[in-house]
């Protein structure tokens, strides 16, 4: 049976790179021999780390880019001109997005156009902005860049346990495993995050039940060689679950809660993609995809029968 969580005695903080000085991800034993994708020069002349003992030597990450002006903000491609990531950490409109091509051992670079924003999965009758965003480039990146498909399975509790590689800033990658699933509020009506009108927090006068506006996937950190816990300044960066040789994206870094990494769970958007025209592809099976949705659906109805689940237990101070 999938995992539930909640989080009523969290203090869940989204990443904003306002609020605290950025910090890498966080990986128990790290080494940078074994964690960094580059052995140097990055962001700027990126050396790929050629060690045996890098955990990601088996794996293509170029479509894995970072914002020229601050590469604490990593994007990664669905497809060759659009790509995933965090709303409350973004790489503005006209920002230009490097991506390290290992077919030249060059930087290629594209600019941010436009972006299509999310909104919850929810049938709760109330529509609010999520934090998952698809940004779209200038122009396609050649096929020597990745693309990434998206993992669905037939069930939520099929994700459970499935070991994952977790990306931050720096390009530094760890480990963990996943643990379960939630509804959570991170925005208000108006989107503006930590700052919610309609969030459930302490008072027992606070909206109920809660406006949730994100379906998120949650992993924790333990003393384990490797595994990895996000930090400020990660949001939007990628998890992947390794799969079938190369690497099928789940989800994206939108909060943390002590040793809990919170991120937003991309299978369930994807009637999003597909109503807003957006090129994806899926593994193992397409028709896996509606399989999970009808789980995404009737693990909804169960946890609404429950009342809330899941809330900004305290707002973050801001700088």
């Amino acid at each position: 049976m999938t995992s539930a969580l909640r989080f009523p005695a969290w203090t869940i903080c989204l990443f904003l790179l306002s609020t605290v000085q950025s910090q890498a991800l966080s990986i128990q034993g790290y080494s940078a021999e074994v964690h960094d994708r580059f052995s140097s020069g990055y962001p700027t002349t990126p050396v790929p780390n050629a060690s045996v003992n890098f955990i990601g030597k088996d794996f293509d990450w170029s479509g894995v880019g970072w914002d020229a002006s601050n590469s604490a903000r990593s994007v990664t491609l669905i497809n060759s001109s659009h790509f995933v990531g965090a709303y409350h950490f973004s790489p503005s409109i006209g920002a230009t997005i490097n991506f390290f091509d290992p077919a030249t051992a060059t930087i290629l670079s594209r600019t941010v156009t436009s972006y299509i924003d999310l909104t919850d999965p929810f049938d709760d009758g109330i529509t609010q902005r999520t934090d998952l965003r698809v940004g779209v480039l200038s122009a396609p990146l050649p096929p020597s860049i990745a693309t990434y498909p998206i993992l669905t399975l037939n069930t939520l509790g099929d994700y459970v346990n499935l070991d994952i590689l977790t990306y931050g800033q720096s390009a530094r990658i760890g480990t963990n495993t996943i643990d379960g699933f939630a509804s959570i509020n991170m925005y208000n009506g108006n989107g503006t995050p930590l700052d919610a009108s309609d969030d459930f927090v302490q008072l027992p006068s606070a909206e109920s039940p809660v406006v949730a506006d994100g379906f998120i996937l949650t992993f924790d950190q333990d003393m384990s060689t490797g595994e990895s816990v996000a930090q400020f300044g990660d949001s939007g960066s990628p998890t992947f679950v390794p799969w079938g040789g190369g690497l099928a994206l789940v989800s994206i870094h939108s909060a943390v809660g002590g040793l809990t990494t919170i991120d937003t769970f991309i299978p369930a958007y994807l009637d999003q993609f597909d109503s807003n025209s957006i090129v994806y592809t899926t593994v193992p099976e397409p028709a896996s995809l509606p399989l999970l949705m009808l789980s995404l659906f009737i693990w909804l109805m169960l946890m609404s029968r429950k009342g809330p689940q899941a809330g900004l237990s305290r707002r973050c101070g801001k700088a």
